[in-house]
């Protein structure tokens, strides 16, 4: 976007949120995904402009939204990486739906039949925000600590099965540094 605006980007900030917010509701949900990235894009590259920021607060709704029909879909992680980026860079954008944020993240890692990626990812944001504004996390969050190591450690036991094992004599040492 700024490429195309040049220099007279500042007069166009409204027309560009106006552009964001309309396509964030859109029907078609290829493009409220392709928004979401494009809005998402957009904050990262003014991550240092509070003000901006502001102005674009009202759009973290349908950000969320789109992310969780995302999930639902078991489509793309995009959604979910975005709001990652967003964490590490500007986690205050994300404090109006933190515990909302924190509540779908968790859902997702206590979903044992949702893919590991997910999982992780989900994991990855409610770390990432923890990291890059614990204060704000404590505050707004705190209650969720607990939840959190507690589905740390469940994903820590969560083991992959091999079919065999039990009946296996040797095991397989395959990168032994043994000598014999």
């Amino acid at each position: 976007i700024p490429s195309v605006f040049g220099n007279q980007e500042q007069q166009y900030v409204d027309v560009i949120k106006q552009m964001l917010q309309a396509s964030l509701g859109d029907e078609n949900y290829d493009v409220r995904f392709t928004a979401v990235k494009a809005t998402g894009n957009y904050l990262l590259l003014h991550e240092k402009d509070a003000n901006l920021q502001k102005h674009f607060a009202d759009l973290l709704g349908p950000i969320m939204q789109v992310t969780v029909q995302s999930f639902e879909k078991q489509d793309d992680e995009s959604c979910l990486k975005t709001l990652i980026d967003l964490a590490e860079s500007m986690p205050k954008y994300l404090r109006p739906q933190l515990e909302q944020i924190f509540q779908f993240c968790l859902k997702m890692i206590d979903n044992d039949e949702l893919g590991d990626s997910w999982r992780h990812l989900a994991l990855e944001l409610i770390v990432t925000t923890a990291e890059t504004a614990p204060a704000m996390v404590r505050k707004v969050v705190g209650g969720c600590i607990g939840l959190v190591v507690q589905a740390c450690l469940k994903m820590m036991t969560d083991l992959e099965e091999e079919e065999g094992w039990s009946v296996e004599d040797e095991p397989e040492d395959e990168d032994s540094d043994s000598n014999a």
